[in-house]
């Protein structure tokens, strides 16, 4: 085995091993009742790493998979910005009623923002899916 594989193999495992540790660490201190959606998101990645290392070899099952798994991460990020808000607003009503509000926009905003983006790109329809998931996710990073 070469040198270049050994160390992409590395890679590769390395960081769901590390994501793995800390999710045994969240579990075995309870804190995944504080927020339940970034233990799954954190589960979401390890099984993502393994999927997609499993079909690394395959071009076009790789690339679904891997669009697939970051639509995934996307909703998954967004649930849980909307728990991390929803927890800091929560002992303000006035402002928890705002946040929602501000999120929901700003979330339309986003889903908008993807499918303008999808419809103005010129290719097929793969590129044009793929363009709006990226777009969503540029926009979820914002929020």
């Amino acid at each position: 085995m070469s040198l270049h594989r050994t160390v992409s193999d590395l890679l590769w495992i390395s960081g769901p091993l590390i994501a793995a540790l800390v999710l045994v660490q969240v579990h075995r201190r309870r804190l995944w009742q504080f927020c339940p959606v970034f233990f799954w998101y954190m589960g979401l990645h390890i099984v993502r790493a393994a999927v997609l290392y499993s079909v690394y070899a395959y071009n076009k099952v790789y690339f679904v998979a891997y669009w697939v798994a970051e639509l995934a991460d996307v909703i998954l990020v967004l649930a849980i910005l909307y728990s991390l808000y929803s927890h800091l607003f929560s002992g303000y009503r006035g402002l928890r009623a705002l946040q929602d509000s501000l999120f929901r926009w700003a979330t339309a905003v986003c889903i908008l923002m993807a499918v303008l983006v999808a419809a103005s790109v010129e290719g097929n329809d793969a590129s044009r899916l793929l363009n709006g998931v990226y777009a969503f996710d540029v926009g979820a990073a914002v929020l």
